[in-house]
Formats: structure tokens, sequence, C-alpha cells
């Protein structure tokens, strides 16, 4: 069973996206901030859901600065922020996918089954 870990500052998104990804049979923890994350990612996660702006941080900068963190992890950056070229700069770091809040569970469950 693959786990995920969603890192993302809306309690309520978190609950969706983890009831709904439960119901395709993967593992899944929701952490609210760069620090909690922090404590997580000392196990392995076969998906990471990272919401960019977080209360303690930027997800993407975060990813960037602590690369190991995520060896052998799929990072899917998810974020509200609309700049021009954010998700270039994502991808060139190594994000497998950036998905535009807000979106659909459809389009959450196509990534991760992509990644998966």
């Amino acid at each position: 069973m693959q786990k995920i870990l969603i890192i993302d500052d809306e309690e309520d998104l978190c609950s969706v996206l983890s009831t709904a990804m439960k119901k395709y049979s993967f593992r899944v923890d929701c952490v609210h901030t760069l620090a909690e994350a922090e404590k997580k990612l000392k196990t392995h996660f076969d998906i990471v859901l990272l919401d960019n702006n977080l209360p303690d941080g930027s997800g993407l900068d975060y990813y960037k600065r602590y690369p190991l963190r995520f060896k052998r992890t799929c990072v899917v950056l998810i974020t509200a922020d609309t700049r021009t070229g954010l998700a270039k700069k994502a991808q060139e770091a190594g994000v497998a996918a950036v998905i535009q809040k807000p979106f659909s569970i459809a389009k959450i469950k196509e990534t991760i089954m992509e990644l998966a």
C-alpha cells in the first residue's frame, strides 16, 4: 500500500483529500506546517502533496532546500499562487507535477495514479 503525505494548512482540504485517497487504498497522513512535515518526513512517503503557501514558509523553497528528504518521493506542488513561472521553477527543481487551486478530486486522483 502506497503512502501519501499531505502538507497543507487548510484542514478541510486535508480532510477531503485524505478521505478521497483512502478510498483508493492509499495510506494517508496530513500535516499543516513545514515543522510538522519535518517530523513526518523522517519516514518514507511515496507521494507528497505539498502546498506552496504554508504558515511557516514556502513549500517549494523547503523542497529545494532539503532535496534529500524527498529522495525516492514524487512531490506534487499544490498552489493557489498564479505567479507566472512558478510551475516552471517547480518542475526545474524536480517537482513531479504542479496543480493549481482550486482543483477537483478527480485531478488529484489522476495525477497520483500517473505517479504511483
